[in-house]
C-alpha cells in the first residue's frame, strides 16, 4: 500500500495533467486505471487502443508525453 501511495505521489508531481493531478487515487482508477481498452502486440511493440474520443485519451498522452521528458532529463 505504500508502495501504491508513493508512486501516486511521484505520478501526481511529476506527470499527471493539471485537472487530474488533483483526484485522489480512488478517482484516478475509474478515470484511468479502469478504462476499457485493448493491449495490442505488434512489430515486438505494445499498444494500448482506447475508443476514439474517450476522455483519458487526452489525459494518457499528456502523462507519457511527461515520462518520456522526465527519461530523457535523466539519461
Amino acid at each position: 500500500m505504500v508502495l501504491a501511495y508513493n508512486l501516486h505521489q511521484a505520478m501526481r508531481l511529476l506527470a499527471m495533467p493539471g485537472p487530474i493531478s488533483k483526484k485522489r487515487l480512488k478517482a484516478i482508477r475509474f478515470a484511468l486505471i479502469d478504462v476499457p481498452a485493448r493491449v495490442v502486440e505488434h512489430s515486438r511493440q505494445l499498444f494500448v487502443r482506447l475508443a476514439r474520443g474517450h476522455p483519458a485519451l487526452e489525459w494518457l498522452g499528456q502523462m507519457r508525453g511527461a515520462v518520456r521528458e522526465l527519461a530523457q532529463a535523466t539519461a
